[in-house]
């Protein structure tokens, strides 16, 4: 495909009753604010393998029901503080394979729900040391093949820690 910008008006009322959008491999590099605001009752949002750069605060506004968002293979390079606040239910964001290198306190506030976070394969130097405190309920992190050389933070509800291929000096 060749969709190139998502706009406010492209997803309106009759879209409503969407559970799932897919929208990979495209060439989007722009989601106008509030473009998802009807899409409600949405509970996944593919949009994965495309060209977004940076993620905005209004970017998922509306999508309160949604639980699976995948933004792997983009060219992330920022994501503005509260760019997923408005996405209480999310259980799972991956991110991986984008060029994301380092990880803000404000990063992931209003996750409250998440389990799930990948950022694996990006180039990612350093992460702040409350950057998971937005996330109580985070069980998994896929930290794999970043550029971490020391990881200092203690979280005591993660299960599941990958941090290969890494060149950690210190844990």
């Amino acid at each position: 495909n060749k969709m190139t910008a998502i706009r406010k008006n492209d997803f309106g009322k009759n879209f409503t009753s969407f559970k799932r959008l897919y929208l990979t491999h495209n060439q989007i590099s722009l989601i106008e604010p509030r473009s998802f605001e009807f899409l409600e009752n949405l509970e996944m949002l593919e949009l994965n393998s495309n060209c977004l750069v940076r993620l905005r605060g209004e970017m998922f506004f509306g999508l309160k029901k949604l639980k699976n968002l995948y933004l792997q293979s983009n060219s992330l390079i920022f994501i503005e503080k509260n760019s997923f606040i408005h996405l209480e239910s999310l259980i799972e964001i991956y991110l991986e394979e984008n060029l994301l290198t380092e990880i803000k306190n404000e990063t992931f506030i209003g996750l409250n729900k998440l389990l799930f976070l990948s950022l694996a394969y990006n180039k990612i130097k350093f992460l702040e040391y409350d950057s998971l405190r937005h996330m109580p309920n985070l069980t998994t992190l896929n930290l794999e093949n970043n550029k971490l050389k020391n990881f200092d933070i203690f979280y005591s509800h993660l299960t599941s820690l990958n941090l290969a291929f890494n060149g950690l000096e210190f844990f």
